[in-house]
């Protein structure tokens, strides 16, 4: 048994031995002993039922569970009556949904994967098989829009490696553990060498995540593959953990970079993380059609001059302008209506003025650079949407010894 999966076997008995409750654990005991209390479930259907924003966290969790031989088939009934009808993607969206988010890069994940999995639990035909498809060989090519992020790609982690343990298609399966490794390997790359501690640049993050990253879920999960003689002790539990413990078919094809090895390059310059806006690659043209233009709404091009024909055009054919984020536009849904072929046109010179807003948003065009000591780890974004305002963005990070500057 390698390195990895040992270390995984101790963090499962840590779970299970500290009784970590809803919060982190109970998917390592749904699977090892099939247990699943009655209120932990209803906790994690609960946001199911009333199509909260953020339900689809919850929605890669009882996915997994499902999948779990042990667990009683009384409780996979349970699961089962509440996904029947649940809308797993746009096409399947309608005004009583109005909170549920499908078009960021997490979101998205979590939506697709899941309801793959769904379908093949049930022994259906997926209708999102495509845009799975397109989402896992474009972030293999491309890169994530949400770079490096602490906060977001723990959710997109959680969701593929649901793809790697439970995807009946070799391809998918391959992909999917491929990408998973490809995550790891950039977040290891960009930690601090004497914790493995994550303080980096990162397209989309949060202030607190910004401070003090020990106690983070990204952190914790990240030590399940970073055992060194200074990084000895288990981690403690995380949601991302749970999911790594609680799986057999995931195993590093290349453990990401040990946090303490001397012969990683100390200086890596340009990486780049995210997709190129524009070109023949680039996302306006790999997302080349109607099906696929909620990929640049997760590139962050909500209002940029150049999607936002396309952009119009989905929140139209899905009737998003009902939905609680775009209500606010719902009056330029009638104009809309009325003149679709001069209405982007009109916008774009309205909003011209705002370009430093509109296009500050973009996650395209992210290439990364990081020096790294032992307790010291520089990183930024090049030339990263200079003179823009952003949105979540943090284009630059010192890291002295697990402390911001």
């Amino acid at each position: 048994m390698d390195t990895y999966h040992i270390y995984q076997q101790e963090y499962q008995n840590y779970l299970l031995e500290s009784k970590r409750g809803d919060k982190h654990g109970f998917l390592v005991e749904a699977l090892l002993e099939g247990t699943l209390n009655g209120d932990i479930l209803e906790k994690k259907l609960k946001p199911l039922r009333k199509r909260n924003g953020t339900a689809d966290f919850q929605l890669v969790e009882v996915i997994r569970v499902l999948y779990f031989p042990k667990v009683d088939q009384e409780v996979k009934d349970m699961i089962n009556e509440v996904l029947i009808d649940f809308p797993f993607w746009l096409s399947k969206w309608n005004d009583g949904d109005s909170d549920l988010v499908y078009w960021s890069e997490n979101h998205m994940i979590c939506h697709i994967s899941s309801s793959y999995l769904y379908c093949q639990y049930q022994g259906g035909v997926c209708d999102e098989e495509d845009l799975l498809f397109h989402y896992l060989e474009t972030k293999l090519k491309f890169g994530f829009y949400e770079a490096l992020s602490p906060v977001y790609l723990p959710i997109t982690l959680s969701a593929l490696l649901n793809l790697v343990e439970f995807s009946q298609d070799d391809q998918i399966q391959r992909m999917s553990h491929e990408l998973v490794d490809k995550i790891f390997t950039d977040l290891c790359y960009f930690s601090l060498p004497r914790n493995g501690s994550l303080l980096s640049c990162a397209g989309r993050t949060y202030p607190s995540y910004r401070h003090s990253p020990l106690k983070k879920n990204i952190h914790q999960a990240m030590r399940l593959l970073i055992r060194s003689e200074n990084v000895s002790t288990l981690p403690k539990a995380s949601r991302l953990g749970d999911f790594m413990a609680s799986g057999t078919r995931y195993s590093p094809q290349y453990i990401p970079p040990d946090a303490t090895n001397p012969t990683l390059p100390q200086c890596i310059e340009n990486m780049t993380m995210s997709h190129s806006l524009r070109g023949e690659d680039g996302a306006l043209d790999v997302h080349y059609s109607e099906r696929f233009y909620p990929f640049l709404m997760s590139a962050g091009l909500y209002l940029h001059p150049a999607a936002l024909e396309k952009i119009l055009g989905v929140l139209s054919s899905t009737n998003l302008w009902n939905h609680s984020h775009f209500r606010i536009l719902k009056v330029a849904s009638y104009i809309f209506c009325c003149l679709p072929f001069f209405f982007p046109w009109v916008l774009n010179c309205l909003l011209m003025p705002f370009n430093n807003i509109t296009c500050g948003s973009s996650l395209t065009d992210i290439t990364a650079s990081v020096y790294r000591t032992k307790s010291v780890v520089l990183s930024s974004f090049q030339n990263y949407n200079a003179g823009q305002t952003g949105f979540q963005q943090t284009p630059w990070m010192v890291n002295i010894s697990s402390f911001r500057l």
